[in-house]
């Protein structure tokens, strides 16, 4: 009973403490998000999961440009398979696919660097 509780608690606690007040300070622009590449806004359309002959996964994403209407594929830049902001990007991806929300993508070439929900 106690180890469901922390399981249950655990991650709204973390949640909580990335959440601080030093991170509002980071709009998308910042060196610590953007980086200075192409910002693009559009709909996701769709969330692919593979694994390619190599061995190596990724998640790719089908996106429609809200400017042009034309589609494009991209890759969420993996750091690592465990790395907090990786699985978010994908679960925020997978979420604003299937509500058909609009979101904001940072990207340089095919490599996608940071999702944010739109209004």
């Amino acid at each position: 009973m106690l180890t469901r509780r922390l399981f249950c608690i655990l991650p709204l606690a973390v949640s909580v403490l990335v959440s601080s007040p030093a991170s509002a300070s980071y709009n998308f622009r910042s060196g610590a998000i953007c980086n200075g590449y192409t910002e693009v806004e559009g709909r996701i359309l769709q969330v692919i999961a593979t694994t390619t002959y190599s061995g190596t996964q990724g998640v790719y994403l089908k996106y429609r440009y809200e400017s042009s209407h034309s589609a494009s594929y991209g890759r969420v830049y993996p750091r690592s398979s465990q790395d907090w902001a990786y699985n978010h990007m994908v679960r925020m991806a997978m979420f604003l696919q299937a509500v058909g929300g609009k979101a904001k993508l940072c990207v340089n070439r095919d490599d996608i660097y940071a999702i944010a929900m739109m209004d």
